[in-house]
């Protein structure tokens, strides 16, 4: 039987290991990760394996040659990239029967003959082989039904989207035949491209949960897992040397005058000082040399590092010819690339990534971590934008590196628009990433202080390639990152900003290449000329109605509604004002209308006396009113009650549920301005237009669940459920006889929401309350 090998990528996520070498070479306790691979096929009696090469394929071909333990190499050179299943279809003129796929840069000793019988029992025509893990986000998720088949899966999911904790380990048994739907010479893949294709045409697509461990090695992180779970005996692979007591590897003598704690191994040509000590997880790569009292933990050195007297790895990762002088140390999560040269008493803060040769001098901290987070899941980028607490958590040079970041992924397809809030906080960060932008290159169109709709409608009109927008509320500082049309940026450029900061390999601007500033004084009154093509402000400006804004409203606020002929009224705090009030007691002459509150940092209103689900109905109402007809689908939220739906539906439109992230309201501005000139226009109070929206009875409920759970618990609920009574457009909406429950995690907390729908309101809280109580027992 054939295998295929890909070992073409560049192995981006892991820099600096893989500036200097292909990620197949990167060593794994003293021997490259695809020789695990290698061994695994030979196990298993593959007898002809096609290696596919990319990113310096002269190193992978030197290094194993054309034969490996009885095995016939073939090694295959794309001449420009054809994603995974492009490179693959290159080679069906030699792959003639069943063949296996597998990545050369995952360690794993998986069961493949088990995942071949399976494969060849159900006659499928592709089978992937998965694993369960606890954080399946950078992963392809997978559900079956009870026989295997593939009924659906989800390519780097959200945690609002994960169902189930199986996930695609990039090994695949393939039938030849699979490969002719995959277009030549253009980038394809398998998991975003070819298995959605077969999937949809219906043909047979299994999955099995495969035995034994796999661990990707995406990141420095993973790698130094891999090393530390090899070293520990999590899979049937070996270290490349002697066992002398438990846990401690050598590849000749034991040194004297070392204190070991194991696990551990010393590679091929080691010096260790006298007093030097091993502590649990610690891989010194081949000559390395330690000066006296050093101390290794949980870290591994490649060959030929160099540690002076007392100094310090933990949690750190050195690449070939490191050297770290007397007392200096590099720590949790720090890589350091081949040739660095670290000067006594220096320290490598954790997580911080040093490129090649790069020196630091005697006694300096080196601390330029992009973006740090105590969270489980390692992230201050969230969706599409960066939150924290200014001087606590996010802080000027992070928004500058940020900047620099998402600037250089926008390339040269124009300008970017920045702009803040009002508040000198807003602009404190507002001007690190215009300084950033700038460093990468990029020219800025700075839109002042103002509202983030302005920003959004102003990269519109303009035609921007993206922009960015600082907003501030509730003492915390938001990063908003858009695309081109003004909207939040989508998932896969929010997915490459979070790794190009990660990374840090971005390109710099010279004083040639700098970008320049220009400034747009008339923003807003661009934008309020743009609201006032929209809405008719006549009933509005005879009326002067009153509007009672809460403190903190951004101040285009109160100039859109001196436009539209309103009398602002400024409270202290929130408006308060009771529904049966509304409209009576003019204050001042003046008709009160509606008492209005801004949510800067969400960019949403709040109408006093409205709730939740009413705010919106009202939303999805104003947009019915003012859209006309057409055949457009009208998105709702997955949280949306049913009678939502009817609405549209009587508007002879067609509902469509969406994933919470991707709906938006409509610009909080517009759907004031209209809602006042629908009253004005009509004599309605607020209490009129309430009772013009839909009811539901509804539920929520908040249940802790751990990060490391979710995968598990949301697989188990999707399992109890009947067939086709389950939604996944976000997170696991359930249908029940009397209404419906939504399962759906927090992509920023470790907790889950429970929403449940019923005929009445004791209903809907039993359901919730139910679902509440099985998720705590599954977690």
């Amino acid at each position: 039987m054939k295998a295929v090998i890909m070992a073409g990528g560049e192995g981006s996520r892991l820099r600096p290991l893989t500036c200097d070498r292909p990620k197949p070479l990167v060593p794994v306790c003293n021997r490259p990760v695809m020789a695990y691979v290698l061994d695994l096929l030979a196990e298993h009696g593959f007898q002809e394996v096609f290696v596919t090469l990319g990113y310096m394929p002269g190193a992978i071909q030197d290094h194993f040659g054309d034969t490996y333990r009885g095995m016939r190499l073939h090694h295959v050179v794309e001449e420009s990239p054809l994603g995974t299943a492009g490179s693959v279809a290159a080679l069906k003129a030699h792959l003639d029967g069943t063949f296996l796929v597998i990545s050369g840069d995952c360690l794993t000793d998986l069961d493949l003959s088990e995942v071949v019988a399976f494969h060849l029992r159900t006659g499928a025509v592709a089978t992937l082989a998965m694993t369960r893990v606890e954080n399946p986000l950078e992963y392809g998720v997978i559900m079956t039904d009870r026989e295997g088949r593939i009924r659906r899966f989800l390519e780097k999911p959200t945690w609002s989207e994960v169902f189930s904790d199986t996930v695609n380990t990039g090994i695949y048994v393939l039938e030849p035949s699979v490969l002719d739907g995959v277009p030549a010479g253009r980038m394809y893949d398998f998991s975003r491209h070819l298995f959605p294709a077969l999937l949809r045409k219906g043909a047979p697509l299994y999955a099995a949960v495969a035995e034994g461990y796999w661990c990707d090695i995406g990141d420095p992180a993973a790698y130094l897992r891999a090393n530390l779970d090899l070293l520990s005996g999590r899979l049937r692979f070996r270290p490349p040397a002697r066992q002398v007591v438990p846990g401690v590897w050598v590849a000749r003598d034991l040194p004297q005058g070392v204190l070991i704690d194991g696990p551990a191994l010393i590679g091929e040509g080691c010096r260790l000082g006298p007093g030097t000590r091993l502590e649990a997880g610690a891989v010194l790569g081949p000559g390395t040399v330690t000066g006296e009292n050093a101390v290794l933990r949980r870290s591994v050195t490649w060959a030929g590092v160099r540690l002076g007297a007392e100094a310090t790895l933990v949690g750190a990762v050195l690449c070939d010819g490191v050297s770290l002088a007397d007392g200096a140390g590099a720590f949790e999560g720090a890589v350091v690339g081949s040739g660095c040269t670290v000067g006594a008493g220096a320290a490598i803060s954790p997580g911080v990534r040093l490129w090649p040769r790069t020196e630091v001098a005697p006694g300096a901290r080196v601390d330029v971590t992009l973006v740090q987070s105590p969270r489980w899941s390692g992230r201050v980028l969230r969706r599409n934008s960066m939150t924290g607490q200014l001087g606590s958590d996010l802080f000027p040079e992070n928004a500058l590196r940020v900047g620099t970041a998402f600037a250089s992924l926008l390339g040269d397809r124009g300008p970017l628009v920045v702009a803040g809030d009002p508040g000198q906080p807003a602009a404190l960060l507002k001007q690190a990433l215009i300084c950033g932008a700038l460093a990468a290159g990029c020219d800025v169109l700075d839109a002042g202080a103002t509202a983030s709709p302005v920003t959004e409608y102003t990269i519109r009109r303009l035609g921007a390639a993206g922009g960015m927008h600082v907003r501030w509320g509730r003492s915390q500082a938001r990063v908003v990152f858009y695309d081109g049309s003004g909207r939040p940026a989508p998932r896969d450029l929010a997915r490459s900003l979070e790794q190009a900061c990660a990374r840090q390999d971005f390109p710099r601007a010279t004083h040639e290449t700098a970008g320049h500033v220009e400034g747009l004084p008339d923003a807003e009154l661009r934008y309020l000329e743009h609201l006032g093509d929209q809405v008719d402000g006549e009933a509005l400006r005879s009326a002067r109605p009153g509007v009672a804004l809460a403190a903190g409203c951004w101040p285009v606020l109160h100039r859109w509604l001196e436009r539209l002929g309103c009398r602002v009224l400024e409270t202290g705090g929130p408006p308060g004002i009771e529904v049966d009030r509304v409209g009576a007691d003019p204050p001042a002459g003046a008709r009160l209308l509606i008492g209005v509150e801004i949510d800067r940092l969400e960019a949403t209103w709040q109408l006093a006396g409205a709730g939740p689900e009413q705010m919106l109905a009202l939303d999805l109402w104003l947009r019915l009113r003012h859209s006309g007809g057409g055949a457009e689908p009208v998105p709702l939220p997955v949280t949306a009650p049913r009678a939502l739906e009817e609405m549209v539906r009587r508007w002879d439109r067609v509902p469509v549920r969406v994933r919470q992230e991707e709906w938006r309201p409509q610009d909080p501005l517009l759907a004031i301005g209209q809602l006042l000139c629908w009253m004005a226009g009509e004599r309605l109070t607020l209490r009129d237009v309430l009772a013009q929206l839909p009811r539901a009875s509804t539920a929520v409920r908040t249940v802790a669940c751990p990060w490391e759970a979710r995968g598990r618990v949301l697989r188990r609920l999707l399992e109890e459920q009947p067939e086709g009574a389950v939604e996944l457009i976000d997170g696991l909406r359930i249908r029940e006889p009397e209404g419906w429950a939504l399962l759906l995690p927090d992509p920023d907390e470790p907790l889950c929401r429970v929403y449940a729908e019923a005929d009445d309101p004791a209903q809907a809280e039993r359901l919730a309350k139910r679902y509440e109580e099985r998720v705590r027992s599954l977690v």
